[in-house]
């Protein structure tokens, strides 16, 4: 095999490599693919595995083969659930699964421990599970764009969150925990239906950019979030 493609395989060639297990990198974009390609599970030392931008509706359970996995990007496909091996996937660091239909977080996404950026924007998703306050190196949060009517208190407990976007759900309250987020630099809440702010987000004292636009709060409560953070910017 030419060195250029040792590690890193693209869709053209993945069903005709004879050595799979010899594979970091594996590029399946754009091409159409309505069933996940079985052949992928015999990669079984895939690092990063591509496979945005396709049709894909449903992951095998079998999945939880690729156990080295850091990288798993699933934006823009057609999945409407997770299977519960997903939290056998112990090395995955970054899970993008944007842009599909999903309406449930299975409470096995708790067992990834060293997952750091968690993507979930753009589903049907209106619940986020408890479990999620066990995923104690998360930075990135993102669920924009779901049907969240609550944010559940032990989501508060994140307290290496660097970035946490909840923007276009249907959230309407905070709670003063929102004080324990002290990592929290980017912080996006716009389009819901959020009435007012705790006094407690003046704990963010790391906040470089928060976003609340298009809520449902007065003019004497946004001038009250303007002035707990004067020096950074508040975009309401």
């Amino acid at each position: 095999m030419p060195d250029n493609l040792k590690k890193s395989i693209i869709y053209s060639v993945y069903k005709f490599i004879s050595n799979p297990e010899e594979i970091e990198r594996l590029d399946v974009i754009n091409k159409k693919i309505i069933d996940f390609p079985h052949e992928i599970l015999e990669f079984t030392n895939l690092i990063e595995l591509r496979l945005m931008e396709n049709k894909i509706t449903t992951l095998p359970p079998e999945i939880e083969k690729l156990v080295n996995l850091k990288e798993l990007h699933l934006w823009e496909n057609q999945i409407k659930e997770l299977p519960k091996e997903i939290g056998n996937l112990k090395n995955i660091t970054l899970l993008d699964i944007s842009v599909n239909n999903i309406k449930k977080i299975p409470k096995e996404i708790g067992l990834l421990s060293k997952l750091s950026e968690f993507d979930a924007g753009t589903n049907k998703i209106d619940i986020i599970p408890v479990e999620i306050c066990n995923l104690i190196n998360l930075k990135i949060l993102s669920l924009w764009n779901n049907k969240i009517l609550d944010i559940p208190e032990e989501l508060w407990n994140l307290s290496g969150l660097e970035s946490l976007n909840l923007s276009w759900n249907k959230i309407t309250s905070l709670s003063s925990n929102i004080k324990n987020l002290t990592n929290l630099k980017i912080l996006n809440l716009e389009r819901n239906f959020i009435t007012s702010v705790p006094d407690e987000i003046a704990y963010l004292t790391k906040l470089e950019k928060l976003y609340m636009s298009n809520n449902k709060l007065s003019a004497k409560e946004i001038e009250k979030v303007k002035s707990l953070f004067p020096k950074i910017e508040v975009y309401t």
